[in-house]
């Protein structure tokens, strides 16, 4: 049982990982938007910071999460 416990936190780790790297390839106003996004900062707080439509954040960020998910499945 501890030897699965490590497995996955090896795996999550490792997923975390990937997730950066994909996260640094996107481009400055995505890659900030997705750390706000992480951060848990509400649409319009982030519409706010980067000076964008609150829409439009949730536009970005749906069609960054799909990006992203393909990325994982190519691995």
């Amino acid at each position: 049982m501890v030897e699965e416990t490590g497995e996955n936190e090896a795996e999550l780790e490792g997923q975390l990982k990937l997730l950066q790297t994909f996260i640094n390839n996107l481009n400055e106003l995505n890659k900030a938007l997705m750390l706000l996004y992480l951060e848990e900062k509400k649409h319009d707080e982030i519409a706010e910071i980067l000076g964008i439509t609150k829409t439009n954040v949730a536009t970005k960020i749906g069609r960054i999460k799909l990006k992203l998910k393909k990325e994982f499945e190519n691995i």
